[in-house]
């Protein structure tokens, strides 16, 4: 049975590492959310986090600027924002391991991490509301989090 899950945010701020390594392995892919750079230019997109996201670089999928996001995020976002998606791998996951704690709301770091399932929004988070969700979370996501003591609330499929 999958249910979808409301995530208790504090719980992945302290569990920040185990939550990387857990869907980083059990998705394909992540998308990171950072600002333009003035001056603004999309070809290539300059962006705020570049010197923090630049070692993700071999493992950039594809950059949606301003209103081309998609998703969660579509219609949401500014002209000014950028989402990089990222292949999720043994390669990306160390790099992300060793960055600070992007569950945490921070100018200085990139926001609202999304990892995708299946080519679909699996485990999301609005960095600076402190929210988290899991979409059609299977049995082993719930005995992950259970183990790792983290807190969740099932909500319905609808």
């Amino acid at each position: 049975m999958l249910h979808n899950l409301k995530i208790e945010y504090n719980d992945l701020v302290e569990k920040y590492k185990e939550i990387i390594d857990y869907a980083g392995r059990f998705s394909e892919s992540f998308s990171l959310i950072t600002n333009l750079k003035k001056p603004y230019t999309k070809q290539p997109p300059r962006c705020d986090h570049e010197c923090l996201l630049s070692p993700l670089f071999p493992c950039l999928i594809d950059q949606k600027i301003g209103r081309e996001l998609s998703g969660k995020y579509k219609g949401k976002a500014g002209n000014h924002k950028i989402m990089n998606m990222y292949k999720a791998c043994k390669t990306s996951r160390v790099i992300v391991r060793g960055m600070p704690n992007l569950f945490l709301f921070s100018n200085n770091l990139p926001e609202d991490l999304c990892f995708y399932r299946n080519g679909e929004v699996w485990f999301w988070t609005i960095t600076h509301e402190e929210m988290a969700f899991m979409e059609s979370a299977n049995k082993n996501d719930v005995e992950f989090l259970q183990m790792h003591d983290i807190k969740f609330v099932r909500t319905p499929i609808v």
